[in-house]
């Protein structure tokens, strides 16, 4: 690595632990936030409704598989936080895929997900949480995404450029500042066109 992108990885990373929160109580952080679903449509209305025309979004897969809080401390894994549907078994296998070691000194909490290698198919709503409830042997190819820093007052890009810059497998992404667009993505989706390496039960919208 050069001179230069030594010091802007130093840079990005003291830009990082200045936005971090200061993490007084764990379980602030640990609650599973609700999404607002959109099972049988209507999501045209709500965005017209709740956003102008230019808004930015990014569009994520989500993930069907088992979500962990990681907490850092000074660079070391310290603590790992199991979900609703993670188990012992899973949470051995996500220390096993996630870095042991980060270069940050100071508390910083990461929500990953961690499903299997060979489940590269699209899962209905209706059968996501009996696909959890299968859990992991030890014969299941496993990856993970870091999905969000918990404790970042970031903008959702940045956290994710920050997950990367650490170390962190990411999720993929698309962005569109087309409210339009949203119908295009959920199309591409679900003829298996868009995030067909995930196992996925729809697709997220995030304003950054």
């Amino acid at each position: 690595m050069s001179e230069y992108a030594m010091k802007a990885r130093k840079n990005s990373f003291n830009n990082l632990t200045r936005n971090l929160l200061r993490i007084n109580s764990l379980n602030e952080y640990s609650k599973e936030h609700e999404y607002l679903t959109f099972p049988n449509g209507g999501h045209n209305e709500w965005l017209i409704e709740k956003f102008l025309p230019n808004t930015r979004l990014i569009i994520e897969p989500m993930i069907s598989g088992f979500s962990f809080d990681l907490l850092y401390t000074d660079g070391i894994l310290d603590q790992l936080f199991c979900r609703q549907g993670s188990g012992l078994n899973e949470a051995n296998k996500v220390k096993t895929n996630v870095p042991e070691e980060i270069p940050i000194n100071n508390k910083i909490l990461i929500k990953v997900v961690l499903y299997k290698q060979d489940s590269f198919q699209s899962i209905p709503n209706e059968s996501k949480s009996a696909h959890s409830k299968k859990g992991i042997s030890n014969a299941d190819e496993l990856k993970y995404c870091g999905l969000r820093i918990l404790n970042s007052d970031q903008n959702h890009s940045s956290q994710l450029l920050s997950l990367q810059s650490l170390g962190f497998n990411i999720v993929e992404t698309r962005f569109t500042n087309f409210l339009s667009e949203v119908d295009f993505y959920l199309m591409m989706w679900r003829e298996g066109k868009l995030f067909q390496k995930y196992p996925t039960a729809g697709i997220l919208l995030r304003v950054n």
